[in-house]
């Protein structure tokens, strides 16, 4: 009943003889396109210690530099003796 009453006073106070219009929206002006190597690539990973997947959205760039962390950290620990 109270939603039906907003409405009608919205309807009725949209309908004022005296309201002036709404004037129309700006246009619409693209500066720059979108960088297609920005865009986002998203994975789907479980992260140590969870059962529960999680969607990790990264750039092209971003995943590379991950992944060259963990083969650094990989390379690491294998002249360490850590890893077989």
């Amino acid at each position: 009943m109270l939603l039906a009453a907003v409405a009608l006073v919205g309807l009725v106070l949209a309908a004022e003889p005296g309201a002036p219009p709404a004037p129309p929206p700006p246009p619409v002006t693209v500066i720059k396109a979108a960088d297609p190597t920005q865009a986002r690539i998203c994975k789907t990973e479980i992260p140590v210690g969870s059962h529960m997947k999680q969607r990790v959205c990264l750039t092209a760039y971003e995943w590379a530099e991950r992944r060259a962390a963990s083969l650094r950290m990989m390379d690491q620990m294998v002249g360490r003796g850590v890893w077989p």
